[in-house]
């Protein structure tokens, strides 16, 4: 059977389905240490990667369970000098440092934001230079209270005409169909 390797350390990305990457170049998967022969080791290596242990812990280690080279003194996995891989505290915040410098906003988008507000005060001095309404209206609340009354008034005498005419419609169909079958008989 063939395992998909990931590597389980901090925020590493390597994975084996996905060899063209070029971080992926020269990159191998080193097993963990089982936690029953080799428990101290193992505990180390949890240590190392850096993550919370209710994400990483001694019982989630299994067979595979890996850690890719890259993480390890020379970047070529353990070595007799170097067995353990590089604790994570001091590789992440490298990581750290580097996304904080890519999150700086695009200098076309910064134009984008900044041609968006000159319309926007282009806008609001445009709508001062317009002529000034007054309030005066020949609105008549009462008015047009008593209109919006009538006009719901014969809209519903309306639905109920359709109704009633629908029903009757519907009745003298079947009148219909009844004597339809008298004559056939």
């Amino acid at each position: 059977m063939v395992y998909i390797k990931h590597c389980c350390y901090g925020t590493c990305k390597n994975d084996t389905r996905f060899p063209d990457r070029p971080e992926m170049q020269g990159t191998f998967f080193i097993p963990f240490p089982k936690p029953i022969t080799k428990r101290e080791q193992c505990e180390k290596w949890i240590r190392a990667c850096g993550r919370p242990t209710e994400q990483f812990n001694v019982a989630r280690v299994t067979k595979s369970t890996f850690i890719c080279s890259k993480h390890f003194v020379g970047g070529n996995g353990p070595t007799k000098d170097h067995p353990d891989p590089i604790p994570a505290a001091a590789a992440c915040e490298q990581q750290i440092r580097k996304l904080k410098r890519s999150k700086k906003i695009a200098p076309v988008l910064h134009q984008n934001r900044i041609d968006a507000a000159e319309a926007l005060l282009q806008l609001s001095t445009m709508s001062t230079n317009l002529p000034y309404v007054t309030e005066e209206t020949d609105y008549e609340p009462v008015l047009h209270a008593e209109k919006e009354s009538k006009e719901k008034n014969e809209s519903v005498n309306s639905e109920s005409q359709v109704k009633r005419r629908s029903a009757t419609d519907k009745v003298q169909r079947k009148r219909l169909k009844k004597s339809q079958v008298q004559v056939v008989a």
